[in-house]
């Protein structure tokens, strides 16, 4: 009896990157001083990282088969140096006609070899698995603010210390390092996100050495949240990504996050936990300091992840509308220089 065969080594194309490369890299994007161009080029290597780590996990799978596999043949050879005249049949081999045969002195038999793996799904690309045509509505993210409308850059930035410090307890100069706790669905941190894009972009081929069955066990809370569109999804669910339109801000293309509104229409993306105030200030302080109602609904049309607490805290913290209460005033605060 011949031994099985062990498979060659899988070797993968792509060259890796040392730790060192990929802390300069996560350097360099971090002291970019532009917030927009900062927040790319983190994204950026957080996608370098992660191909890394896919990288390294596919060559740890590999490795894993090839241990495997010489501990059959470890085995193999123990057994034959117990003698044999007992014919066993090698589980391994598919094809009866081509099975192997043990030969053994002794009843025990060897530990078995392990049986092919299940079938597998079929992989589709991301394109390929969709249903239906994604909405075409453009997709925005709000610019990062340092003053507006009639707040000054001073009361801006404590309006913006004040939101976190009583939303999240932090202060705003530890947002971009929060990691909020997965059962907040609610509240996502930029690499939470990229790695939920990670988990979209692969549902249908599989990644991290993973075939489509063991990605999609892996990722099991995602089931309800990959459902195709319909109508009246609700939260969470009909998830897909888009890319970012040209703005003032951006050039556009960007991968970001999104899922269907409540009607199945439009495409409303995630936000990550720091641009949560920016996307307030946008529909609050730049449009007169509407109410909760009214900010809400607009936020509803635009965010996926915003809820009514956020509103609430945005708005309660909001140096206009706290002197305008204090003042019992009913109209818009009105400053005059000078005075």
């Amino acid at each position: 009896m011949q031994a099985p065969e062990l498979p060659p080594m899988e070797m993968d194309s792509q060259t890796h990157r040392s730790v060192a490369e990929l802390m300069a890299q996560l350097s360099s994007a971090d002291s970019i001083t532009d917030p927009t161009q900062r927040d790319a080029a983190l994204i950026d290597s957080l996608r370098t990282i992660r191909q890394e780590l896919d990288m390294a996990q596919k060559e740890s799978n590999a490795a894993k088969a090839r241990l495997d596999n010489a501990q059959d043949v470890f085995n193999l050879a123990a057994h034959y140096l117990a003698g044999g005249s007992v014919p066993l049949e090698s589980s391994r081999t598919e094809d009866a006609a081509s099975s192997h045969h043990l030969h053994t002195y002794n009843t025990t038999k060897p530990p078995p070899l392990r049986e092919p793996s299940r079938t597998k799904l079929t992989p589709k690309s991301y394109e390929e698995s969709l249903e239906e045509p994604l909405p075409t509505n453009p997709i925005l993210m709000p610019p990062t603010y340092t003053s507006g409308a009639d707040l000054t850059e001073e009361m801006t930035s404590a309006h913006r210390e004040s939101f976190y410090r009583t939303l999240l307890g932090i202060s705003s100069s530890e947002v971009d390092s929060y990691i909020p706790n997965e059962k907040q669905p609610n509240l996502r941190s930029k690499a939470q996100l990229v790695e939920g894009m990670h988990i979209v972009e692969h549902w249908y081929t599989g990644a991290d050495g993973l075939d489509v069955g063991a990605f999609r066990s892996k990722h099991k809370t995602w089931y309800t949240r990959m459902k195709p569109n319909t109508s009246n999804l609700g939260r969470r669910t009909g998830i897909h990504v888009r890319a970012l339109a040209p703005s003032l801000d951006s050039e556009g293309g960007e991968t970001v996050l999104c899922r269907y509104n409540k009607e199945g229409n439009r495409s409303i993306v995630y936000l990550d936990v720091g641009k949560v105030y920016d996307a307030l200030f946008e529909i609050h302080t730049m449009d007169g300091h509407k109410s909760r109602e009214v900010c809400k609904a607009k936020v509803d049309e635009l965010y996926a992840n915003v809820p009514d607490g956020q509103v609430k805290v945005f708005i309660e913290t909001c140096p206009i509308c706290v002197e305008r209460k204090e003042e019992g005033k009913v109209g818009p605060v009105v400053r005059l220089e000078g005075l």
